[in-house]
């Protein structure tokens, strides 16, 4: 049976209607077990004889490929929709809309903007086991022993080991970086994050790494082509296992909440002050849901979520539901290396819906 959010999916797509966030939301549904055939089923009972005769002329030109080529481009196109309400917002340079949910407005005096501000690029600190440090950035290359880096991301290549030895990576504000480690996970660092992970996972025991701050994107290689060895993610707030899943953390030091959402597959969470509860194993996550966790009150909270939204950054975008302004200037002023000062604290809670290109000019994102 089909749940709302893929009713809604589909007749949007149908519409031809689908942002691209959305477009990735789909795509990963469409391709899950028996789905495309629902998928036309979906279409021949809802539509029409012309629509359906038109949808299926276009299934036969782009099938499948019409969802996975808007999930694997990064399109700088997108429309956006108020909840409840019909809206149409001024296209900013033809690229995207952006929604106010509230009356109130904001102003920026644009001639208060150094227009040379410089958006984020690739660009990292390795800190080696003997506490060196190599400065990895975009067009220059760096190879030691088994690791190598062509400036936009490192790869470890497998090394046994029977002793683990770690290394450290730091992704300053205005940077990004790519790591795969040698188990080949993957792990996509945003601005301001740091990662600690041994240079080579020993067998027959877990692998662990240490998001000591920041966030970070997992696609974890399965533990099935590692003899069973689990994966986990720690941090000072929580512990993570998983079997072999994409997942997203974000957990930064100026921040109450952390946040977990999982993409695909299932894992295990366990805030520090339970793991020591008599049977209790954690949280158990399913795909679309959020793991929230508040450091000031030790709040717990699982919710269904758009994951799209919070995993857009390593697509090349900026998402927003419902988004305080002030979380999302943090995000903007990490990515340009900027500090954000206000005139008045009220404009702070005003919330907005919306996506942005994350590689254009601040001078664009400041006219919006």
């Amino acid at each position: 049976m089909l749940n709302e959010k893929t009713k809604i999916l589909l007749a949007k797509y149908c519409s031809n209607e689908l942002t691209d966030l959305e477009a990735q939301e789909l795509g990963r549904w469409v391709n899950k077990g028996s789905n495309k055939a629902i998928f036309q089923k979906y279409i021949a009972l809802n539509l029409s004889t012309t629509e359906a005769i038109a949808i299926e002329e276009r299934l036969k030109n782009e099938s499948w490929y019409y969802i996975e080529s808007r999930i694997k481009k990064r399109s700088y196109k997108a429309n956006f929709w108020k909840y409840g309400v019909a809206a149409s917002i001024a296209v900013i340079m033809g690229l995207f809309y952006f929604l106010n949910r509230e009356s109130n407005n904001t102003t920026i005096n644009r001639d208060t903007v150094n227009t040379k501000i410089e958006r984020g690029t690739n660009k990292a600190t390795l800190t080696l086991d003997n506490g060196s440090n190599v400065i990895l950035e975009k067009g220059i290359s760096y190879q030691s022993d088994n690791v190598t880096s062509n400036g936009e991301e490192i790869v470890y290549e497998n090394n046994p080991s029977k002793e683990l030895v770690y290394n450290y990576l730091t992704i300053p504000r205005g940077g990004e970086f790519v790591l795969e480690l040698e188990d080949n996970t993957k792990v996509w660092l945003n601005s301001e994050t740091k990662l600690k992970y041994p240079t080579s996972f020993i067998d027959g025991q877990p692998r662990v790494v240490e998001l000591v701050y920041g966030e970070a994107y997992f696609d974890v290689s399965p533990s099935s082509n590692h003899n069973g060895d689990s994966f986990r993610v720690v941090s000072n707030t929580q512990e993570i296992e998983v079997l072999g899943t994409e997942f997203n953390v974000k957990a930064y030091h100026d921040e109450d909440k952390v946040y977990t959402t999982l993409v695909e597959g299932s894992v295990m969470v366990s805030p520090p002050d339970k793991n020591q509860e008599s049977g209790f194993k954690g949280y158990r996550l399913s795909p679309g849901q959020q793991y929230v966790y508040s450091k000031n009150d030790q709040g717990i909270e699982i919710k269904e979520v758009w994951t799209e939204i919070y995993t857009a950054w390593i697509n090349g975008r900026f998402a927003f539901d419902n988004e305080e302004l002030e979380s999302i200037l943090n995000q903007l002023g990490r990515w340009y290396n900027l500090d954000i000062e206000y005139e008045s604290d009220e404009i702070k809670s005003n919330r907005y819906t919306g996506d942005l290109p994350r590689y254009d000019d601040f001078s664009v994102i400041i006219d919006l």
